[in-house]
């Protein structure tokens, strides 16, 4: 037997292997094997391979697939077991067997994903035996060079999205091919290389949810990569994921997003999210408990509060999690996992669906990596999910971090922060003023934070309307329309609602102390706010990008294995970085 001895990533900051167990090799007499992995000290001289930096984004793929294995106490000393044991058991030949010991009653390999490729041919206290019987599903669309793009859209200005097609089409894909979802903007350039389904679709809401089903059963290629048009994917993404290797689970890239126009600003952003605990409660317990239900993870409307009580925190790339989830904005599987696993149809926009899909999926056994060889990047941003992501997020050794981002004092101009113009935003609030307040005279004026603060202040203080709980609710509404761009979270709404029917004046000031209407003003104390032609989300390629990448590259490999990770350090990010911008080029 060859035994293969895994060593931990440095930033997971596990026990020094003096600290751990010694292997017993007295545990496996009797057992006939080719490889024999585990995380503890084996003494065997001349039989050891040493595995190093073992994390959760690292991979173990086209090795030791020549016989049987034998994991060895996996789950009891890692909590990386999970990633582990997908590369194993997706490497090991049909026919072969796994043999698992340790003290955990259910393991990883007992999930449902599973549960058609492996058969357990003897199970006793301390050991499981499984025959590999058929392939894995995600083994059934080997290859990495066929890949389908798919990209919900709707009929607004289509500049962004001509972007990102023209990124793909320059893939070096042997085939590749472009579905849109819905119908763009007119102004959309590349009619002719892409494929339309999904108009019968209706709106609003939003069904995000049917939409990517819909993207997902249309794929016919062996890859998929289901985004939203503001995603920049890198240049080489298909080296990058070459890079990664195949066979890959439920996947996305790390995100960044720069408020500047000279790269100086690196914002973590809308990537991977993980689900904390509630009072110390699993998250899925939780929810299953709320909604009265048996069904694994029927979130409902009552639900969505006790996400939010959960919180909100960015994944770290090297550590594993049942509770993961990659953000809406990127998935990347193979097309016979998104065919079998589709997401809630029940829920759609601003539902938390990619938070109940990811979980979803990991707890069948389909778990969240994310490819650290390369970053997309946000073309542009929402405000609530600007300043929710870049504060709070779990570092390697699974705590959790606030972090706070430090602008450079020489950035003299931000990318705007909405992609509305300033015109939009007052004949918004003007519609709401007839709506609401026609018996007042305020005047309408938004050319400074400060003036569009007094005047949403002015406006939701002077508001009339029946205090019934249905136009609450539509006035609660159009607030978030028509004012502040954004929406409360679940928890304020119920919270404000309660309030106007108890006390209206009193649930007036709560709307304008709230989180979502305070971020209007702190996250643009200047005027680089509105946006009036959305090629200012678009950077040119001078010599300012060179050095302000440059400087963020430093910063993150300051940072690497807390907030940001790149097994390559420094160039590795700074390549990541140039990579992916959104240089002008690509829409002019």
């Amino acid at each position: 037997m060859q035994y293969i001895q895994l060593i931990h990533n440095k930033y997971l900051k596990m026990p020094k292997l003096s600290d751990m167990h010694v292997l017993d090799t007295k545990e496996l007499e009797g057992i006939e094997a080719a490889y024999v992995f585990s995380f503890r000290q084996i003494k065997e001289k001349g039989r050891v391979t040493v595995e190093k930096n073992v994390s959760a984004c690292s991979r173990i793929i086209d090795k030791y697939k020549d016989g049987d294995i034998v994991c060895c106490y996996l789950e009891d000393d890692s909590p990386v077991a999970a990633p582990v044991y997908w590369d194993l058991i997706h490497n090991l030949p049909t026919g072969r067997k796994l043999y698992v010991i340790g003290n955990i009653s259910k393991p990883y390999p007992d999930k449902e994903y599973y549960k058609d490729c492996l058969k357990v041919v003897q199970r006793k206290q301390g050991l499981i035996i499984y025959q590999k019987t058929a392939l894995c599903l995600a083994e059934k669309n080997k290859g990495m060079d066929e890949w389908s793009f798919g990209i919900p859209v709707g009929p607004e200005d289509a500049t962004i999205l001509n972007g990102l097609v023209k990124r793909i089409l320059s893939f070096p894909c042997s085939k590749k091919e472009i579905i849109l979802c819905g119908r763009p903007g007119n102004n959309f350039k590349y009619w002719d290389r892409v494929r339309i389904v999904g108009e019968d679709i209706p709106a609003p809401p939003v069904q995000i949810s049917k939409k990517k089903n819909r993207l997902l059963d249309a794929a016919k290629y062996d890859n998929v990569c289901i985004l939203h048009d503001r995603v920049m994917l890198p240049l080489d993404f298909i080296e990058r994921m070459k890079e990664f290797g195949d066979v890959y689970p439920f996947c996305t890239l790390q995100s960044v997003y720069f408020d500047d126009y000279c790269n100086l600003s690196p914002i973590r952003y809308s990537d991977c999210g993980r689900q904390s605990s509630l009072r110390g409660t699993p998250f899925i317990k939780e929810v299953v408990d709320k909604c009265g239900k048996h069904e694994l993870l029927a979130f409902t409307d009552h639900t969505f509060p006790i996400i939010e009580e959960t919180g909100f925190f960015c994944a770290n790339p090297l550590s594993y999690s049942e509770y993961l989830y990659p953000t809406g904005s990127l998935y990347i599987l193979k097309n016979c996992i998104g065919k079998k696993y589709q997401l809630n149809e029940h829920l759609t926009w601003e539902q938390y669906e990619d938070v109940e899909y990811g979980i979803r999926l990991n707890v069948y056994g389909v778990i969240t990596k994310i490819n650290s060889y390369a970053f997309s990047q946000s073309v542009s941003s929402r405000s609530v999910i600007l300043g929710m992501y870049n504060n709070s997020f779990y570092s390697a050794d699974n705590r959790k971090c606030n972090w706070k981002s430090s602008i450079h004092p020489f950035i003299r101009t931000y990318k705007p922060l909405y992609r509305n113009d300033l015109i939009k935003l007052e004949r918004n609030m003007q519609y709401f003023k007839e709506k609401y307040c026609r018996d007042e005279e305020i005047n309408i004026c938004c050319n400074t934070p400060d003036e569009q603060m007094q005047t949403i202040n002015k406006l939701v203080l002077g508001s009339r309307f029946v205090n019934h709980y249905s136009v609450i609710k539509e006035f609660i509404s159009d607030v978030e329309k028509y004012l502040i761009g954004g929406r409360f979270s679940f928890g304020e709404e119920k919270y404000l609602s309660e309030e106007f029917l108890k006390n209206s004046e009193n649930a007036r000031r709560n709307i304008l102390l709230s989180g979502a209407v305070l971020s209007v003003y702190a996250l643009r104390k200047k005027k680089d706010r509105f946006c009036e032609d959305v090629k200012w989300y678009y950077v040119s390629k001078n010599i300012k990008i060179i050095l302000g990448s440059f400087v963020s590259a430093l910063f993150m490999k300051r940072k690497n294995g807390l907030l940001f990770y790149h097994p390559r350090g420094f160039k590795g990010f700074y390549h990541a970085i140039i990579s992916s911008t959104p240089f002008r080029e690509l829409i002019e």
